[in-house]
């Protein structure tokens, strides 16, 4: 068989693996579009429903459209188109949606595949590391949440651009150099992650000379990756002269906060067990969080000097994910780890490739195993998550239909159940964009639940005052305008803030700090001729807005 032949058969076998690996991603979400949509989902296509192209261009555009959240506080110009291009395809209809999240993450697993494997030429360890990639379980964040997309686009670039590099550091075709500028412009215009390309082509880089024992030197390294650096940079200063987006955040924390969410976002990726109990845990135990966080650093570092066979993936996978974590240094966002996972599951992967070649592919089905176990546990959630939201959404529509001159006034609104996303700060707009026709909609409260039939006592507390209240353990309510974030400002007894419709006083709060109760003031708020809606034991019912004499 000549050289020519046993090329093609390698590279058919190549590809095959590389369909194999998205296959995983696609079998993992299987079914993913038969989920409904979930909190800022709706952002763009209630603008697209009732303002057309007007209702996007704001941020189409660099200097306008920042308003401090959402869509308004970034310029992701691609999402927006894409979401728009969808729109004329699906209207309202979520399935859509869902599928393009699912095929864009199918073919990012493939190329997971296709750049470990191209750097350090194993397809062992690109199989292991895509497999990994294809079940971690906070990736359902990025696909089932149709908004987690900014993430998934992003690193979909992001990957397309780094294979480009190596295809034109091994080849040096120029046409591997366009195709890799116009993936990462694409990138950049997915997510601000997509800032760091240059650094992770560096990285890609030095762990395909050294893989290779190729002699190289720093200057030789980073002269190589000079092109990608361009449009970082030239975006980068838009962004911060152009834009409001920096303005839009405080990116100043403690130190202490600093690595409690650094700490929390590697534990998060290394562990497969439900991102609930993590997140409970860490919360009651700061320094153990770190510490936690910590060791698992070290342990990586330490597997690594002791391993020569697959050292470079080992070390190529911690500058990824050292690279790539930073930005969670203010806040700890699930979908913020769907790049940083990568680096994590090369890792992984190393590790499992350092053992004897009989253990090997065992302890790889090991940690994809324990690792499809946290992704069905997070699917169940979703799943529920999505049942509270459809039950919402009905009756919703069912108890203000009709109301078509009257306000409708809503004291508690699901924002999350067992920390998914459900109606969120988004209830107006998933109450027009499926046929709601009251003129105005109120909202007093959003409640995050941890039981999705967890009820909510609803009492007079005199003749103006209402007191809205949850048992301990049950979840908790999210006063419109507080802020919850520590940094910013801690929520505390006694503090008020105004509502769509009246004000409202924290009046109790839990153990963990969480706000367990509220009282409403509709003293100086016209409501008479408004439906009012409580929702309490998964649906909306309507409650007498008016004491007992």
């Amino acid at each position: 068989m000549d050289t020519c032949a046993k090329t093609d058969i390698v590279t058919r076998r190549r590809w095959a693996w590389a369909l194999g690996a998205g296959l995983a991603g696609f079998v993992a979400y299987f079914g993913v579009w038969n989920l409904t949509l979930a909190s800022d989902d709706v952002a763009l296509i209630y603008r697209l429903r009732f303002f057309g192209w007007d209702g996007i261009r704001p941020f189409l555009l660099p200097e306008t459209g920042a308003q401090g959240v959402g869509y308004q506080a970034y310029y992701r110009p691609f999402v927006v188109l894409f979401t728009t291009g969808e729109y004329l395809l699906w209207g309202t209809t979520p399935g859509g949606y869902h599928l393009s999240n699912l095929i864009v993450y199918s073919l990012t697993c493939s190329l997971v595949f296709l750049l470990v494997s191209e750097v350090v030429g194993s397809r062992f360890l690109g199989l292991a590391t895509a497999l990994l990639f294809a079940v971690h379980p906070l990736h359902t964040m990025n696909v089932a949440w149709i908004s987690g997309r900014t993430d998934l686009f992003a690193s979909f670039f992001i990957l397309c651009s780094l294979l480009a590099f190596v295809r034109w550091s091994k080849s040096g075709k120029k046409s591997w150099i366009w195709a890799g500028l116009f993936a990462e412009l694409l990138g950049l215009c997915s997510k601000e992650i997509a800032l760091l390309t240059p650094l992770l082509a560096v990285a890609a880089e030095w762990a395909r000379v050294s893989h290779g024992n190729i002699r190289a030197s720093v200057a030789t390294v980073l002269r190589k990756t000079l092109a990608w650096w361009v449009l970082p940079l030239l975006w980068g200063a838009m962004i911060a002269c152009g834009t409001p987006f920096l303005h839009s955040f405080s990116w100043a924390v403690s130190v202490r906060e600093a690595l409690m969410n650094l700490a929390g976002s590697v534990v998060l990726l290394a562990s497969p067990l439900d991102y609930e109990l993590l997140l409970r845990w860490s919360a009651e135990r700061p320094v153990l969080l770190i510490c936690a966080g910590a060791l698992c650093g070290a342990g990586a570092f330490v597997v690594v000097w002791r391993t020569r066979t697959s050292r470079s993936t080992m070390l190529w996978g911690l500058i990824w994910l050292c690279v790539s974590i930073v930005p969670t240094y203010r806040a700890t966002m699930r979908w913020y780890l769907f790049v940083p996972s990568v680096g994590i599951c090369m890792v992984l992967a190393g590790v499992c490739a350092s053992f004897a070649e009989r253990w090997r592919v065992p302890l790889v089905a090991l940690m994809v195993l324990a690792f499809t176990l946290g992704l069905v546990n997070e699917r169940q959630k979703w799943a529920i998550a999505d049942s509270v939201n459809r039950s919402a959404l009905s009756s919703l529509l069912t108890n203000a239909h009709g109301n078509s001159t009257r306000r409708v006034v809503i004291l508690t609104t699901p924002a999350k159940v067992r920390r998914m996303p459900v109606f969120g700060g988004n209830t107006e707009s998933f109450f027009r964009i499926h046929g709601g026709m009251a003129e105005r909609v109120d909202v007093v409260s959003h409640v995050a639940l941890c039981d999705p039939l967890a009820v909510v006592k609803c009492s007079w507390r005199d003749t103006t005052t209402l007191t809205l209240e949850f048992a301990e353990g049950e979840g908790e309510f999210l006063p419109l305008g507080a802020k919850t974030h520590p940094r910013e400002s801690v929520i505390g007894a006694g503090n008020t803030t105004d509502s769509d419709a009246g004000t409202v006083v924290v009046a109790k709060l839990s153990k963990g700090g969480g706000v367990r109760a509220v009282d409403v003031s509709f003293a100086d708020v016209d409501v008479r001729d408004s439906e009012v809606l409580l929702f309490t034991g998964g649906r909306f019912v309507p409650f007498a807005l008016h004491a007992e004499e």
